[in-house]
């Protein structure tokens, strides 16, 4: 028991020897609690806003993709192939009669008619609105 008492004894002469010292170490580490206490809060917040913006209302909503354009310009030459293979490129189908619904193509007598599935949700960048049906002579 002796032990004990004679360190608390040596620590409170050291402390009465030089007591700045003692102040500075204690507030250096209280500074430092403070600072490691002051990050935990701060990462804790920046993960519960990471964690809602990737979350939430705002992501419940079902999403389109939609791909580049092909502009028809009237004078340029489009190959037929070339045609054909970007319609195929975007799931286009091909039927027999003209086509009606939004998505088919269709060979005529003139050339090609397109019905264009058009943006139904949202006005087209170009002024335009739903579903269009376009004829291509080639």
């Amino acid at each position: 028991m002796s032990a004990p008492r004679e360190r608390l004894e040596t620590l409170r002469a050291a402390t009465r020897r030089h007591p700045r010292r003692w102040v500075l170490v204690a507030t250096i580490a209280l500074a430092l609690l403070t600072g490691a206490l002051l990050l935990a809060r701060f990462a804790a917040t920046v993960d519960a806003l990471r964690a809602r913006r990737a979350t939430g209302p705002s992501w419940s909503f079902p999403s389109r993709l939609y791909t580049a354009g092909l502009p028809f310009v009237a004078g340029r030459p489009l190959p037929f192939s070339y045609l054909q293979q970007q319609l195929a490129l975007r799931g286009y189908r091909r039927v027999a009669s003209p086509p009606r619904a939004p998505g088919t193509w269709a060979m005529g007598a003139r050339g090609v008619e397109i019905a264009l599935r058009g943006f139904r949700d949202a006005p087209d960048p170009a002024g335009h609105g739903g579903p269009e049906r376009v004829r291509l002579e080639l």
